[in-house]
């Protein structure tokens, strides 16, 4: 089957992924440890590798409480040795004889597929799970992988409960096995909207039909207790203490639904009813292919600058992005959203509360040039500050706004020391800059997402009956904002602007956020700095058309770019889940490098330059996974840097299962991690022989069929335990 290459990219690469990146040591797959075609899709987004001394308490709750036989007790469960333990125990605790426990995930999770490797325990009166089910009352399904009764160490049974509007259950199925307290064994499930698969050790033991089922969130369940199932009259007290072993869990999310879930998160449109929130994803698929088709004339060569200084961008392959703002203070939100309700679930606070976080915001401890030494040394090519965000708070002092270091870090200039960081490590100096301003605009906006005056924060249609919120999040008839009010934050705005655009040198990057809402012109802004290049969100009145100027490049947000966009363009993607700042789950939350090279290559391969996000700590520090990724490109980049640096775009009408970035006479072929397939390309005209072919990292040759129509490389030329393998081709044309 021909497929082009264009469509082959998107389907093949995934979406952006929110992961910790897998010990060196276990050696994973960023895939499903079950070799089958309908989980080739499937990529790691979180895992608990237990290779702590303790229970991550940032990722869990423990099971408490009595149930049957037992009472669940904290300190029942323990980390040690690269494995969870949950001690069983002849133990009276209130009014049970034995204790036992269990871990409960706090994240939520829904379609996808989940893992785990366990170790059942001796003796018989324990009832050993591996499941998923809401953690309270709301819940909506149970999906049982694999529930355990000692007394018949040789099997244990499967099953699916949905609670609403009662409690029915689809029916247990017994799997036979092998002794499971003898050795570890992997217990997989497949959740999907329409079924259940489950697995054990590779193989598919059980398939239930949900449709009929209510699906919703759910939390990953790892528990032992003592209970008279499976026809057990008693505990085997002899055979105490024992313990149920967990060497691992992890969830893979679908291409489709990383996608899905990462514009739900990012854009905070969900995907799912739920309650008062947005209705679904179809909205947001709409709007975002609208913006699109609006914004594509971004970057064309008629459009963009051609100013020799600017040129550079056309080149670029990997930009920094930094949001760092007060919201960093709480740990917990989302920087600037967090103050607009019932947007997307996560905390929120009200403005009034938000902005006073200033008051603790002391970037005591702020060295830029420790984050852009090692961006520079990882490759990358230029840098994005959030030098104000919606929330108004400017890390520069201007006088006008009394929100920002001005007043709160007596005058101390952020920016200032960032660009001179930039300067020392080689990288070009971006800005972002936020035209909408929340605190300076708070009397004529509304803080509750899709309100029904359509002030509330959103691009998506207003919902009839939301009321309109203020500061304090109490409903409010914002009113219309006079005349001289738009005027002066005009003047507010265009003061900011200039204010960015004259004190620091030259600037490189002008990165908008919500249009640049001044009247200042592309012109004028051109003529402060004649060699800036600046993005397709500004909305900059264009005086030489009399319209609006789309833009020198193309910025793709909310997901991987659908298509390959026709001139200069950006990929960005958050590295540091799940907020574009700072929160405390960025300390380990991180995505893993194998996926920011995978992405890297895939963007290369059609012209554009990867942005990635990192959210400084409120003190100024980074923590210590970005500086982890950092070393990890870095190492990549030693020998690879060849293959995605001043690298040219493949041709498109080249077909091709891998992406491919070229220089010349030479073509990259990009092993990224988790393709397993042989290499297959149809150049074309665009080649007609092969004079050599070797692994980027190391010159040795490679083996490859060639018959002048297709080339194919085997996949046993590249080491499966490489993050991403490069392929230098060298061609006749």
């Amino acid at each position: 089957m021909k497929i082009n290459n264009v469509i082959l990219l998107s389907l093949l690469l995934p979406a952006t992924i929110f992961a910790v990146a897998l010990p060196q040591a276990k050696k994973d797959s960023l895939q499903p440890s079950i070799a089958d075609d309908n989980l080739k899709n499937y990529r790691l987004v979180w895992h608990d590798e237990f290779d702590g001394s303790t229970v991550n308490s940032s990722e869990w709750n423990y099971r408490t409480g009595e149930r049957f036989w037992s009472t669940q007790r904290p300190e029942n469960v323990s980390v040690s040795d690269g494995k969870l333990r949950i001690a069983l125990k002849q133990e009276k605790f209130g009014n049970t004889e034995y204790t036992a426990g269990g871990l409960i995930s706090k994240r939520e999770f829904k379609f996808g597929y989940y893992e785990a490797r366990v170790k059942m325990p001796r003796g018989k009166g324990w009832h050993t799970s591996f499941w998923m089910m809401r953690n309270g009352d709301d819940r909506d399904q149970e999906l049982d992988v694999c529930e355990q009764d000692s007394i018949n160490p040789n099997e244990y049974s499967t099953n699916v409960h949905g609670y609403k509007p009662t409690h029915k259950a689809l029916g247990a199925k017994r799997i036979a096995t092998p002794d499971l307290t003898t050795d570890l064994h992997i217990w997989g499930c497949e959740f999907t909207a329409t079924k259940v698969v489950y697995y054990f050790d590779g193989k598919v033991v059980d398939t239930r039909d949900v449709t009929n089922v209510p699906l919703g969130d759910v939390s990953i369940w790892l528990t032992s207790i003592a209970a008279p199932l499976g026809k057990t009259d008693k505990v085997d007290d002899g055979a105490l203490p024992a313990y149920a072993e967990f060497d691992y869990v992890r969830f893979f999310e679908s291409d489709e639904e990383l996608m899905k879930r990462n514009a739900a998160e990012q854009a905070a449109a969900l995907n799912q009813n739920a309650g008062n929130q947005d209705p679904g994803g179809a909205d947001r698929d709409k709007l975002l292919a609208e913006r699109m088709r609006e914004k594509i004339t971004a970057g064309l060569a008629g459009e963009r600058t051609a100013h020799r200084k600017a040129q550079w961008f056309g080149r670029a392959a990997l930009g920094l992005f930094l949001h760092w703002g007060i919201a960093g203070v709480d740990g917990d939100i989302d920087l600037s959203w967090a103050m607009v309700a019932n947007m997307g679930r996560g905390k929120k606070l009200k403005p009034v509360d938000y902005w006073k976080l200033a008051d603790r915001f002391k970037a005591e401890n702020y060295d830029p040039n420790k984050w852009l030494a090692a961006a520079k040394s990882a490759g990358f090519d230029y840098a994005v500050l959030t030098t104000k965000h919606h929330d108004g708070f400017t890390l520069w002092p201007t006088e006008t706004t009394d929100l920002g270091v001005r007043t709160y870090l007596q005058g101390r200039d952020l920016v200032k020391e960032y660009v001179a960081a930039c300067r020392k490590n080689g990288l070009k100096v971006g800005f972002y800059f936020s035209g909408p301003d929340w605190y300076l605009e708070q009397k004529y906006r509304s803080f509750n997402y899709r309100s029904q005056s359509g002030k509330g924060n959103s691009s998506l249609p207003p919902l009839a009956g939301r009321p309109d919120y203020d500061i304090n999040h109490q409903p409010y008839e914002v009113p219309e904002p006079p005349p001289e009010f738009t005027k002066q934050l005009q003047q507010r705005l265009r003061q900011q602007l200039t204010e960015l655009l004259t004190r620091y040198g030259k600037i490189d990057v002008l990165w908008f956020d919500g249009g640049s809402v001044s009247d200042m012109t592309l012109e004028e802004i051109r003529k402060l700095q004649p060699g800036i290049v600046i993005n397709n969100r500004g909305n900059l009145k264009w005086e030489k058309t009399g319209g609006v100027f789309a833009g020198d490049y193309f910025s793709v947000e909310h997901a991987e770019a659908l298509f390959r966009p026709p001139g200069w363009w950006e990929q960005l993607r958050i590295w540091n889940s799940p907020y574009w700042g700072y929160s405390k789950k960025n300390e380990t939350a991180y995505g893993s490098t194998a996926s920011i090279l995978k992405l890297l290559a895939r963007t290369r391969a059609w012209g554009g330059a990867l942005m990635v996000n990192a959210g400084p700590r409120p003190d100024g520090t980074m923590p210590e996974p970005f500086y982890k990724g950092m070393r990890e490109v870095a190492d990549w980049m030693n020998t690879n840097r060849a293959s995605v640096i001043d690298t040219d775009a493949v041709p498109e009408s080249v077909e091709s299962n891998v992406p491919i970035t070229t220089r010349g006479n030479v073509w990259y072929l990009h092993a990224v991690a988790g393709f397993k397939d042989a290499i297959v390309i149809k150049p074309g005209k665009h080649f007609h022989q092969i004079k050599s072919a070797k692994l980027l990292r190391s010159g040795q040759p490679v083996k490859f069929e060639w018959d002048g129509v297709t080339l194919r490389v085997p996949m046993a030329a590249v080491d499966p335990n490489v993050l991403h393998d490069v392929i230098q081709l060298r061609i006749e044309k």
